[in-house]
């Protein structure tokens, strides 16, 4: 919403997202300058009626029932889910449901809207004969695709169904595609072995020091995902004030994303909830390794550093320059290690899925398992759970072992 003052009165402006022709959607309101008013009664004033206004036409004063357009809609329930989603989620949303739905249905009441409407359009997109409105190419749709563009559509119309502009939900009743399920693929002991070695040798092998110190800075990564089960999202959010190195323990309480433009930015996690990890006693001396060798890099950049020059309150993982990294780095730093080294492919992610089965292969308890990755089942397990601490510090001395142990036999 914006205005603008001309002579004695002031004009606003409106938006409410585009129509199904991708044409902004426009309000526009004329308010007449009493002359009574201070400059500070004024800014007040302008505040409520901008206020007002955005209640009207964003949360559902004045005609707002079933008889609302899909596309008029659209503005209003982006409204209430921004604060729910994460950015790059929301960002998902919109694109999805303005690009692709909108453009079929947008022209319809949301009351109208019947399965055979929506059926068609989840057709479309497993045959690949839908069109986007952006005029990107379409092509037909893995059905885990499918599926999730479906449960955004689902979540439009629950959000119509709370706020009482229909009587039913249409998306209750599609056929949407099954989605196989997948096997978790994790490195067997023989290839995780290899992988290690692999990592020591890395770090060993004479180079530059600005290469050196990004091999150092790699392998604390991977032992921190292989024995915490960090998420790669957590793992870039994470600061140096984050890890107590006296107490072994580290604290997980952001989660770092990347828009298209911007730059890299940390929110809460994905659950909504922190959580502290034992750390084991060969992770924790990589990691140190590697905040001595940040310290010298910072000491050589000067004023070049783009990072905090306090180390304990700057990030953990970086660029040679000190920003923080976008979470697609590790997947791509790793990615290329496995390359050069003749390892079978993995994703980054199956590093935690490995870390999960070999704490399971361990005897350890599956609650414990559960805590220690994050998973948004503690808010039921954890009525049931104890304080794990000792536990977990004692369960990953026993996985960094473990490994360890490998890398020898390798």
């Amino acid at each position: 919403m914006s205005y603008k003052r001309k002579g004695d009165s002031f004009y606003f402006t409106v938006d409410l997202g585009r129509d199904v022709k991708g044409r902004k959607i426009r309000k526009y309101f004329t308010w007449k300058i009493d002359k009574r008013y201070t400059e500070k009664q004024l800014a007040a004033k302008l505040e409520q009626l901008e206020f007002e206004y955005k209640e009207k036409f964003l949360n559902g004063a004045g005609e707002f029932d079933g008889r609302i357009k899909f596309a008029d809609f659209l503005p209003i329930y982006f409204e209430n889910k921004k604060n729910t989603l994460s950015p790059t989620v929301f960002d998902n949303y919109v694109s999805t449901l303005t690009n692709i739905f909108n453009p079929v249905i947008g022209h319809i009441p949301i009351a109208e809207i019947k399965v055979q409407q929506l059926q068609r359009i989840i057709n479309s997109l497993i045959d690949g004969s839908y069109k986007r409105l952006d005029n990107k190419p379409t092509k037909p749709l893995a059905a885990s695709s499918v599926q999730r563009y479906c449960n955004m559509l689902k979540s439009v119309f629950t959000e119509a169904y709370r706020l009482e502009l229909i009587d039913k939900k249409p998306t209750d009743r599609l056929t949407i595609p099954t989605v196989q399920k997948q096997k978790t693929i994790v490195y067997d002991k023989a290839e995780l072995g290899k992988m290690l070695t692999a990592l020591d040798n890395e770090v060993y092998y004479k180079k530059p020091l600005s290469v050196l110190s990004v091999k150092v800075m790699f392998r604390a990564l991977i032992w921190l995902y292989l024995t915490t089960g960090i998420r790669r999202c957590e793992a870039t959010a994470l600061k140096w004030s984050d890890i107590d190195f006296g107490n072994g323990t580290i604290e997980i309480s952001k989660s770092a994303y990347k828009k298209k433009g911007e730059e890299t930015k940390t929110k809460c996690p994905k659950n909504g909830e922190s959580r502290s990890e034992a750390l084991s006693l060969e992770c924790a001396s990589y990691l140190q390794e590697w905040k001595t060798y940040q310290v010298q890099r910072r000491l050589e950049l000067g004023s070049a550093w783009h990072g905090e020059n306090n180390p304990q309150k700057g990030f953990v993982f970086t660029s040679v320059d000190g920003k923080i990294i976008s979470p697609t780095v590790p997947t791509e730093m790793f990615s290329d290690f496995l390359e050069r080294n003749n390892l079978p492919h993995i994703k980054l992610h199956a590093l935690r899925h490995t870390f999960a089965t070999y704490m399971l292969d361990s005897g350890v308890n599956v609650k414990t398992v559960s805590e220690m990755l994050g998973h948004s089942s503690l808010k039921v397990t954890n009525r049931y759970v104890h304080d794990l601490r000792d536990r977990q510090k004692e369960n990953a001395e026993q996985l960094s072992n473990i490994y360890s142990d490998l890398r020898k036999q390798a």
